[in-house]
């Protein structure tokens, strides 16, 4: 249950977000340390390994915070969630 409520809530932070990945930061912290899912400690090194590779910063926490909660399943599954609602939207 854990896992899909994450899902919606990286959906809704997606679909709802203007200004893209860097605007959505704030929000995923908000909404991920905020409700003690991961202290701020772990959330800031998931999202210096996202600023560290290459790719969309927003897709990159994404996977970081998914893979730190339940491993690169999660992560992969969080980076559906990110992707969807932009995909749905065109």
């Amino acid at each position: 249950m854990k896992y899909i409520s994450l899902f919606f809530t990286f959906f809704k932070i997606s679909g709802l977000t203007i200004g893209g990945g860097y605007a959505m930061i704030p929000l995923i912290e908000r909404e991920i340390v905020g409700k003690n899912i991961m202290d701020k400690k772990t959330f800031l090194k998931c999202l210096v390994k996202a600023q560290s590779v290459p790719g969309p910063i927003a897709i990159n926490t994404a996977f970081f915070v998914g893979s730190e909660l339940g491993g690169i399943p999660l992560g992969v599954f969080l980076v559906f969630s990110v992707f969807l609602p932009p995909f749905i939207t065109i």
